[in-house]
Formats: structure tokens, sequence, C-alpha cells
């Protein structure tokens, strides 16, 4: 169930989260957090990171019937750990990305490198 609480933004753009969503979160002071725009439904999003070793993956592909099973077993087959991901289409038949938090120790540009040899578009990869 969602709980909704209206918060205020400050001079300097910061949100105060309200004590029980950062204890429901599990968010103490000085704790990383991840924030999603999610621009389709206007909303932001806030979620833990917890996690070490993420990277945020953005990957293009032919918007198709099937495109992103494809690109998911890529992934699978690179043993890629997702967390987090979002997709939609671009241009509608033609072009889609998806959007990727993932747990990878590997460097950056290695792993680029691995999604490329397997036939991935990827705009961009960078440790989080």
């Amino acid at each position: 169930m969602s709980k909704l609480e209206r918060v205020k933004i400050d001079s300097r753009g910061r949100i105060v989260l309200p004590q029980h969503f950062r204890e429901f979160l599990g968010l103490t002071e000085n704790d990383s957090a991840y924030a999603t725009l999610d621009e389709e439904n206007h909303r932001l999003l806030i979620s833990p990171a917890a996690e070490k070793g993420l990277v945020n993956i953005e990957l293009f592909f032919g918007d198709e019937p099937g495109a992103l099973a494809k690109v998911a077993a890529v992934l699978a087959k690179l043993k890629v750990d997702l967390v987090s991901t979002e997709s939609h289409s671009i241009l509608r038949g033609r072009q889609a990305v998806w959007r990727i938090i993932a747990k990878d120790d590997r460097p950056p540009a290695d792993l680029k490198r691995q999604l490329e040899k397997n036939g991935l578009h990827v705009q961009s990869i960078r440790r989080l």
C-alpha cells in the first residue's frame, strides 16, 4: 500500500524524507539512496542503495516482439545480476531502451566490451 505525505523542497533543492519513510526503508544518516525519475508518470521514486559494486547500464535495441528477451538472454549469459530495470519504446516499432542497475564487479569498460561483443548497443555504463 502506498503512503502519501507532503514534503517541502528547500532553496537548495533538498527534500527531507519523513522519519517514518526513512525508518521503513532502513535509511540512516549518511546512507545512500537512488532517486529514479519516472518521466512517464511524473513522479520521483526513492530506493535504498545498500548494495556495493553496482553499475548503471543503458542499452538501445530494436523495438520488436521478443527483443527484450534476447537482450536479457545475453545479460544472463554474461552473469549480469539485475537489481532494478526499466525499459520502454523510444520510437515505436524501431528503437527501445533498457536502463539497468546491476551488481557486477567487472570494470565498466570490460563489461561494455563484453556486451558489445555479444551484439548489444551500450549507450552508457557507469559505476554507482
